[in-house]
């Protein structure tokens, strides 16, 4: 296998094989992975529209083992309810992944939390009291229970977990500018933190908020780190055992765009910012990955750039001492508005999904020869 298209949209079949990224994705996307049937395999979770109708419902893929998906349960959801991120975690620790929607409903922005049963989901509505904009899962009090971060439009609001995944009021945890939180231990401390990414012209940085262990967040002295940001992934870039923050904007000020590095200091803090690879001759960053592709113990970058009608993926090898190859292009069909790195296939080589820019559009998979070289569209 070289590569498939998979179609997201409801009532279209898929054909060829695929499976998308680890189980917490970044907010804002509307697809999320995890083994939903218990068979070992990621499957794929998804928030589609239909063609015809334009409802929306929740959709499972299931994996076969080999890349190849069969649709299983779908759930609809509510006519009024626009969603617009989505995530997903063992909510009510019953040994089944659940999924939670942030999305605007008819009296307002509301998360929806999807239990998971044996065949179906059990579903309901928290509201929110500002416009959402981002939903991330994590354990932030320490009882292993999954809670809930949801940005919106001017603060962080945090769902504690009671231990059933049944949800109750919010409270509000920082002030921020509107952005999407990466969630982590940064300061080596066993709590999870989260960095915030902002994403418009607008907003001009982006902060780290560190986590006491029992649901508190502290704004970090580090940065502030450049706005506008296209993507950002948290990895070991210089092999130190610190999380450092990697970055690429999304409207380049200027052509040639490039992916910038803050490395960790390992205590919440980060040093400067650098770019140590070549750039490209686009002028937009769409999004940004970060895994092994080459399998040579060594963090790579992927980066999407492009402009308004096309774009490419970069590949950016690390030989390691914070040097990077030349990057090593693949150029796509149109413009598409995202990516992310999952084994898909019992090889284990991480594969890339690239995300379609509209509901209606087909993502695109592409499959790793285990050199890190993508298989191109067939």
């Amino acid at each position: 296998m070289s590569a498939i298209l998979l179609a997201v949209a409801a009532g279209v079949t898929i054909a060829g094989g695929a499976t998308l990224p680890p189980a917490v994705v970044p907010a804002g996307n509307l697809l999320v992975t995890g083994d939903f049937n218990g068979d070992g395999w990621l499957d794929i979770v998804s928030v589609v529209r239909s063609q015809g109708s334009g409802a929306w419902y929740l959709a499972v893929f299931a994996n076969d083992g080999s890349g190849h998906f069969n649709r299983g349960t779908t759930m609809s959801l509510n006519a009024e309810f626009v969603p617009f991120a989505i995530t997903a975690a063992d909510f009510d620790r019953d040994g089944r992944l659940d999924v939670a929607i942030l999305g605007n409903g008819p009296n307002g922005s509301q998360v929806l939390v999807a239990l998971h049963r044996t065949a179906s989901f059990f579903t309901y509505a928290i509201p929110i009291a500002s416009n959402g904009f981002s939903l991330s899962a994590g354990d932030f009090t320490g009882d292993a229970f999954p809670d809930l971060l949801v940005t919106t439009y001017g603060n962080a609001q945090e769902f504690i977990n009671p231990g059933n995944g049944i949800f109750d009021q919010a409270r509000p945890v920082a002030t921020l500018t509107i952005g999407v939180p990466l969630i982590a231990d940064l300061n080596s401390d066993g709590n999870l933190d989260f960095a915030l990414w902002s994403t418009g012209s607008q907003y001009p940085s982006s902060s780290v908020y560190l986590g006491d262990g029992q649901g508190n967040f502290t704004q970090s002295t580090a940065g502030p780190f450049p706005g506008n940001i296209g993507g950002m992934s948290i990895a070991d870039l210089n092999s130190d055992g610190k999380p450092d923050l990697v970055s690429v904007l999304a409207l380049g000020t200027m052509r040639p765009l490039a992916f910038q590095v803050a490395y960790g200091n390992g205590d919440g803090t980060f040093q400067k910012l650098v770019s140590p690879a070549a750039s490209l001759p686009y002028p937009n960053g769409f999004g940004i990955a970060t895994g092994d592709v080459n399998n040579d113990g060594r963090i790579d970058v992927l980066v999407l750039a492009g402009d308004a009608q096309s774009s490419i993926v970069a590949v950016y090898f690390n030989i390691g001492n914070g040097a990077f190859s030349e990057p090593v292009s693949t150029v796509l069909p149109r413009k598409f508005r995202g990516i992310q790195l999952a084994t898909f296939t019992a090889d284990n080589y991480l594969d890339l999904l690239i995300e379609a820019e509209g509901f209606q559009l087909i993502d695109l998979i592409q499959f790793n020869d285990g050199s890190g070289r993508m298989g191109a569209a067939e």
